[in-house]
């Protein structure tokens, strides 16, 4: 009986939907990635005071980078969004996504400072719990 239900009920099943995964993401400073929801914009690192690698430091420090985000079809300047490696907040919502910054590299060193143009932010984007 249980095989003759499960053979009627079965062509009727229809998969649950699952969320989309999660997207990772690279950036330099000003490099931008076109999502289906929004262009985000890696804009710069506005502040780091991670510890070097050669240090012993009490504390790992931050890094605060800022990024925009601007929905497709739009001329408005887009939000200048603020998210850190160690502190709050470490992820945005915008658009219905949460926007995560993952880490930031390269790691600093005691000398030479980290140019601009070197650091990649790791980003996570992915649809916001509701």
């Amino acid at each position: 009986m249980t095989a003759a239900l499960v053979a009627i009920l079965a062509p009727g099943c229809v998969k649950a939907p699952t969320a989309p995964s999660d997207e990772r993401i690279a950036l330099r400073v000003n490099e931008a990635r076109d999502l289906p929801e929004f262009r985000l914009t890696f804009v710069e690192v506005e502040s780091d005071s991670r510890c070097p690698v050669e240090a012993m430091c009490v504390w790992a420090g931050n890094a605060t980078v800022i990024v925009t985000a601007q929905l497709p079809f739009t001329k408005n300047i887009p939000p200048r969004l603020s998210l850190n490696s160690n502190l709050e907040p470490r992820s945005v919502g915008f658009a219905g996504m949460r926007i995560r910054l993952e880490s930031l590299a390269p790691q600093p060193r005691i000398n030479p400072p980290i140019a601009p143009s070197e650091y990649i932010a790791h980003f996570t984007v992915a649809r916001a719990v509701q």
